[in-house]
């Protein structure tokens, strides 16, 4: 089976914007000047790292005639699947879902009662793990969990790590804050004026990074009889950093 390793080399995508806006703001006042000029410029910085894990999420799905006969159902198949995953030593695993749930069967409207009567005619269960591997055992871990009982794979979603993230990220911020300062003064001085200092710093926060999806959710939300993909390629994940500095002059 082969598999498509991403790039090891991550590569970065600067794309800035500035935003000027001169004001005069006596809140800023010091011993000498009771009005500071403040120059304001933003400025906005992505990093492009390789995504190396992919995160799955499985389900196994049972119907049975009563609540005790679903659960033992998903009991039996979930075992060797879990036992499989750990074996495997995949990283972040956990049951994220357990339901129960009845199964009504709506009768016809009956002339003596001239309403609708609902029926349970049996009982749903169905549990939920996600783990992650790395890209490269993404198919192979994927082929193995459906052979050993899983009935979908409902989420494939291509990553970085934490710590790639977390250091993506830095670097996109530093990237930003020195592409806004170094602006900054370019503009005061194509003008004339000359930087005193940086009186506030706003550090504009992205929010969490989102995993990319391999593929469609209806493409993977599939049954067991339908084969996963077992060839994964991992591309590359943009991590933003976004700065406004505020400069006295």
């Amino acid at each position: 089976m082969k598999h498509l390793r991403p790039s090891l080399i991550a590569q970065t995508t600067l794309l800035t914007s500035l935003v000027v806006a001169l004001t005069t703001q006596g809140s800023y006042a010091d011993e000498d000047n009771d009005d500071r000029r403040i120059l304001t410029v933003s400025a906005r910085s992505s990093v492009e790292i390789p995504t190396t894990h992919a995160r799955i999420t499985i389900m196994i799905e049972a119907r049975e005639k009563t609540p005790k006969e679903a659960q033992s159902s998903i009991a039996r198949r979930s075992n060797p699947v879990l036992a499989f995953l750990k074996a495997e030593e995949v990283e972040k695993l956990q049951t994220s879902g357990l339901s129960l749930t009845p199964i009504f069967e709506r009768h016809p409207k009956r002339p003596e009662t001239w309403s609708s009567q609902s029926q349970i005619v049996g009982y749903s269960a169905q549990w939920t793990t996600s783990f992650e591997v790395t890209v490269e055992r993404a198919g192979e871990i994927a082929d193995a969990v459906v052979e050993k009982g899983a009935d979908r794979i409902s989420s494939f979603q291509l990553k970085a790590t934490d710590e790639a993230v977390e250091a993506a990220r830095t670097e996109a911020l530093s990237r930003a804050a020195q592409q806004a300062r170094d602006r900054g003064i370019a503009v005061l001085g194509s003008l004339g004026y000359e930087v005193k200092e940086i009186v506030r710093i706003h550090v504009n926060d992205t929010g969490p990074v989102r995993p990319m999806r391999a593929m469609r959710a209806e493409v993977m939300s599939m049954a067991a009889d339908a084969p996963p993909p077992t060839a994964i390629e991992g591309g590359m994940q943009k991590i933003p950093g976004s700065v406004q500095l505020e400069i006295a002059y």
